[in-house]
């Protein structure tokens, strides 16, 4: 298995206001190795800052969840993407082309709209 990290919020049809507190969550995980670190981009990938790990490491094979703290300071679309790295090393690569999906560790990302 690659390193992967997913958003798991927002949610697509979630709604976000400018000016306000909002926690942005995923999970990461990888082979074996452990996450070692999640980074958050608010930006489409323009900066990246360091996500909050949660403190239940349930060991190298398990998710592995992350929080990261945002204040939108403007209303309009956002692209928000997550990357891991394993302790390794190891992280996830801007592109990826594999039509059968599989060792998939491309970074994801969601297109939201922030009110």
């Amino acid at each position: 298995m690659t390193v992967r990290s997913l958003i798991v919020r927002p949610q697509p049809d979630e709604r976000i206001t400018a000016g306000q507190d909002f926690e942005i969550q995923g999970v990461a995980f990888d082979g074996g190795k452990g996450i070692a670190k999640v980074e958050v981009s608010t930006n489409g990938g323009g900066s990246w800052q360091d996500a909050k790990l949660d403190s239940s490491d349930l060991g190298n094979f398990s998710w592995r969840r992350w929080r990261y703290p945002w204040k939108p300071a403007a209303a309009g679309t956002a692209r928000l993407m997550a990357r891991a790295t394993n302790a390794a090393g190891d992280t996830q690569e801007t592109s990826q082309w594999n039509r059968s999906g599989y060792a998939r560790d491309v970074i994801e990302h969601i297109d939201i709209t922030v009110a």
